[in-house]
């Protein structure tokens, strides 16, 4: 880990995959909801020979925390294509069940404030001037306007509960084939916040590199649906979400570009972001949300 981690979120992490590995909490999340039945694996936590998850070491003179995950197989959801609709309510799903887990998981250091957390959206509006071309600074200025005018006090009255926080394609492995999950990965972004935020960014990931991002996030909510209903005023808050979560990625990217131009990985998504913000733009996100809500037969909640 970097030497700056925080040893309790870390040991957060390690918790959370040694709690979803147990027999236990998958039994008792199917019981909780008779319709989640999808397994899926996430990284088995390797012990240290004296028996411990984490470790110390020390290298180029910093101190450094230190902890093992065994290998998945499998491909990045990014690299698959095409992505059918049954692999992207596979994945609905898979997520759906996670979050069915975590909502019994608890641990102190996932209660933490965090940019990446929608809750905080408005938060990186000090790093707007990283924005380079000043339309795209009034674009996400406006839609933080939005999100902290009359998104945020929705949200607000929605679930809350430990989510994953960043269900983005490259922390999702898939076979071969393209056609099954085959791993969750990286719980680097875990947070204690709303239970309706984790498919948000599911989406907004998913729909970045989509033809037909509408038809994508139809999918993949009907998958999650099945396994973790979202009630109706959850599911309409979904398209102002997307759209809030893209604010937030493309204004990190560019702050990240100007302070590490380096890192090419900080800003892999800052294009298809700023894409798929133009799509949305010129669509009613009202309607979405209506449209989503009657898909998922949700309309009278």
């Amino acid at each position: 880990m970097r030497s700056e981690a925080d040893p309790a979120f870390v040991e957060a992490q390690v918790e959370v995959l040694r709690y979803l590995a147990d027999p236990i909490s998958i039994e008792s999340a199917r019981r909780s909801r008779s319709r989640a039945d999808q397994s899926f694996p996430t990284p088995e936590v390797v012990l240290s020979l004296d028996g411990a998850a984490i470790e110390a070491a020390r290298a180029d003179a910093e101190n450094h925390l230190v902890w093992l995950v065994r290998f998945l197989q499998g491909r990045p959801l990014a690299e698959a294509r095409p992505r059918r609709p049954e692999l992207l309510e596979s994945f609905g799903r898979a997520l759906g069940e996670l979050d069915l887990r975590l909502a019994a998981f608890s641990h102190a250091a996932v209660h933490r404030d965090l940019r990446w957390d929608l809750r905080n959206a408005p938060a990186v509006r000090p790093l707007l001037e990283h924005v380079e071309t000043p339309a795209r600074r009034e674009l996400v200025a406006a839609r933080l306007d939005r999100a902290e005018e009359e998104v945020l006090p929705r949200l607000r009255k929605t679930r809350a509960q430990v989510i994953h926080n960043d269900a983005n394609d490259y922390n999702i492995l898939v076979d071969t084939s393209g056609t099954a999950l085959t791993g969750i990965l990286d719980f680097g972004d875990m947070v204690h916040t709303h239970l309706v935020c984790e498919p948000a960014v599911a989406m907004a990931y998913l729909m970045m590199n989509d033809s037909d991002p509408i038809s994508a996030a139809r999918h993949f909510l009907a998958g999650y649906q099945s396994a973790c209903p979202l009630t109706e005023a959850e599911i309409l808050l979904l398209p102002d979400l997307i759209i809030t979560r893209l604010c937030v990625s493309v204004v990190l990217s560019a702050y990240a570009r100007s302070s590490r131009p380096k890192n090419t990985y900080l800003t892999v998504s800052e294009a298809p972001a700023w894409r798929l913000l133009e799509v949305l733009r010129t669509l009613d996100g009202d309607e979405i949300g209506a449209e989503l809500a009657a898909a998922s037969g949700r309309a009278d909640a």
